[in-house]
């Protein structure tokens, strides 16, 4: 083989073993920019929703939470009054609400605790928020014989904002089965909570609650 010849094996085995171009380095490397650029973008949105769904999760516990204990409250308890009644109020004047005028806080008496058999006074009323601050479901729990000055606190997330909470309560009078004309209903009350939860604009979620919950306790005279 002359020594041409095997100059031009060594120049085809040269160009055969040839690297990228430059260009082509470069254009490599924008393109695994892009990839990289939309992988990320679409990692950060889904770490973004995992934090607005685990915060929408957390307000919505806390307002489940409040409703179930309104409705446990007001199932084992009696003397359901429409509206805030008196300090000593002692759950023997019972309240229904006017037709179609449903009220925005409910007042009842507890079963009498084991220890020292001293029922107490529920209310949970509606509050509007005030200078722009969320409005807000308050509870107030005092006993059956104090005279003391009524003292509410907030239940409800600062994170909920409560627009409307409404309580229609029906058959407060007892049931006297002698009397063939009168009340043979049990007392019942339908709480209605409207709101929203969150407060961020891209978290807020409207929400509409409605429920029905009657005496548990048979409230009947023979």
């Amino acid at each position: 083989m002359t020594m041409k010849e095997n100059q031009q094996k060594n120049q085809q085995r040269n160009k055969n073993q040839g690297g990228f171009t430059l260009i082509e380095m470069l254009v490599a490397v924008f393109l695994f920019t892009i990839v990289m650029l939309v992988s990320m973008t679409s990692v950060l949105a889904l770490i973004d929703a995992n934090k607005k769904n685990q915060s929408t999760l957390s307000i919505v516990n806390n307002l489940t939470l409040v409703v179930n204990s309104i409705v446990k409250s007001i199932a084992v308890s009696k003397g359901y009054y429409c509206g805030n009644a008196v300090a000593a109020y002692n759950g023997t004047a019972g309240s229904d609400c006017p037709p179609n005028t449903p009220g925005e806080s409910i007042t009842f008496l507890t079963p009498a605790n084991s220890a020292g058999g001293i029922s107490q006074i529920v209310r949970y009323k509606f509050v509007v928020g005030a200078n722009g601050a969320p409005g807000r479901i308050e509870r107030a729990i005092n006993s059956a014989t104090d005279l003391i000055p009524i003292t509410f606190i907030p239940i409800t997330s600062p994170e909920i904002d409560v627009k409307s909470l409404k309580f229609y309560v029906y058959d407060t009078a007892p049931l006297v089965y002698s009397c063939t004309t009168c009340d043979l209903k049990q007392p019942r009350v339908v709480m209605m909570v409207q709101g929203i939860a969150g407060t961020k604009d891209n978290t807020k979620t409207q929400f509409n609650i409605q429920t029905t919950v009657s005496q548990r306790k048979l409230d009947a005279t023979f």
